[in-house]
């Protein structure tokens, strides 16, 4: 491990901290430690949190908060959090953050990889994450405040800390009572301290503003779908050159003390949590695979500050755009059958974990299998086509050669989400994958009944 690359992540813990427990997970992709400290009863804890930070190389000031925050709880934390472990994971792209930048080595953005798992460094943590079974993890980040379609108007980001949670339709953690109760939680402490926070909002030029994306190749989504833990995103401001010296501690110190206020946050609520381990889906759940913006009833109110008046303006977006409503459900079959051909599919499902066998060749097996009608392809990159119309058929069926993948395991409802050919987050929008869907094709992921 590079000494210029990490000494700063646990130079401010005392003398009366050594004892604390490190573990080294794994390594990145040039061989670097991932390393996980950990705080109070460790892996016997009946209540387990985690924190991650540094995904992205570049993002340096998340780093050193969670760095100050280990520092700061580690003489009392058994005390302060009792029957509670603390995983922290300071750095999880230590090849990015030695060569200062967003991507591994391998120019991977590793919070765009965790449904693929195609870099080192993720399957690392997802690797830790299925072990260690933590029911919350907190994703540090760093944002920046200035984007040009806002600067044309004068304004930048002004919040120092932007918190989400997961908004994938298939995720069922927090209801809406306990969503508002975090937020409120998060926006008063920190208040007290003089920071400001807001739940995360990308404004687009067009003035449509919504939180974040519903896919499920980032850590928030994945990780909380995966492993039924609550993973929440939390974003603190990138200081600008006009904020200086001081302007750097104050993020810090702002994301420590929206770090502490979340420890606090899931301490008080943990039985909630420890109650809602992962479940197993059943055959005929109902998953949704596809889903569309529903317009609010009221329009978005924002603090943004202008860069010309240095003042602080509540500005107003009336096409606000802040849930997904479900237009396609799948219903779980038994199992999905992936032909012998598709190694790369396989690969990916057992980088998940996911349990298979191979098919009996002497036995034939119900199966129901979809012809692409029509659909319109995307314009976009790694994007599933557009109103895809799928006719489906039954047929018993020889399955020689093919992995059998039964639904009926841990996070089976991911199994639909990757294999359904009508799924807006499905494995075939990935060309390099050779799961193309075409129009008058057979798909070649069977569902078994």
């Amino acid at each position: 491990m590079s000494s210029k690359a990490n000494s700063f992540l646990f130079d401010n813990i005392d003398s009366s901290s050594r004892s604390l427990e490190r573990e080294i997970i794994g390594l990145s992709e040039q061989r670097r430690p991932l390393i996980i400290t950990h705080l109070g009863h460790g892996k016997d804890s009946a209540f387990r949190i985690m924190i991650m930070a540094g995904q992205h190389g570049d993002e340096k000031y998340g780093r050193r908060a969670v760095s100050h925050l280990v520092a700061s709880l580690a003489p009392s934390f058994k005390r302060d959090f009792p029957h509670t472990g603390l995983a922290v994971l300071p750095d999880a792209n230590p090849d990015g953050s030695y060569h200062r930048t967003r991507t591994n080595s391998a120019h991977v953005d590793l919070n765009r990889d965790h449904q693929r798992l195609d870099s080192q460094e993720t399957r690392v943590i997802h690797s830790f994450v299925r072990t260690w079974k933590p029911h919350i993890i907190i994703d540090v980040h760093n944002y920046p405040s200035r984007r040009k379609h806002l600067l044309a108007k004068n304004l930048t980001y002004y919040p120092d800390i932007l918190i989400d949670i997961p908004t994938n339709p298939a995720i069922q953690i927090l209801d809406m009572e306990n969503t508002h109760d975090l937020m409120r939680t998060i926006n008063r402490d920190l208040a007290i301290n003089d920071f400001s926070s807001d739940r995360y909002t990308i404004v687009k030029p067009s003035g449509k503003a919504r939180h974040s994306t519903g896919d499920i190749d980032d850590a928030r989504n994945f990780l909380s779908l995966r492993y039924n833990a609550l993973t929440i995103l939390l974003e603190g401001r990138n200081p600008t050159r006009e904020d200086g010296e001081g302007g750097k501690e104050h993020i810090i110190l702002a994301q420590h003390h929206a770090l502490s206020s979340l420890l606090r946050w899931a301490h008080k609520n943990k039985r909630s949590f420890m109650e809602k381990e992962a479940s197993v889906p059943s055959t005929g759940d109902r998953i949704p695979i596809c889903s569309r913006r529903k317009l609010a009833e009221h329009p978005l109110h924002m603090k943004f500050k202008n860069v010309v008046t240095e003042t602080v303006t509540d500005t107003v977006f009336y096409n606000y755009k802040p849930e997904l409503e479900v237009t396609k459900y799948a219903k779980l079959p038994r199992a999905y059958a992936v032909p012998p051909d598709k190694k790369k599919i396989t690969e990916i499902l057992h980088r998940h974990g996911f349990s298979s066998c191979l098919s009996d060749p002497k036995k034939t097996a119900l199966v129901e299998y979809h012809v692409i009608d029509s659909l319109k392809p995307s314009s976009r990159e790694n994007r599933a086509p557009l109103r895809i119309s799928v006719v489906s058929r039954k047929e018993s069926r020889m399955l020689d050669g093919y992995n059998i993948f039964p639904t009926i395991q841990k996070g089976g409802q991911c199994l639909a989400l990757f294999l359904e050919p009508e799924s807006r987050y499905g494995l075939h929008r990935y060309s390099e994958l050779d799961l193309t869907i075409l129009p008058n094709s057979a798909y070649p992921i069977l569902r078994v009944l």
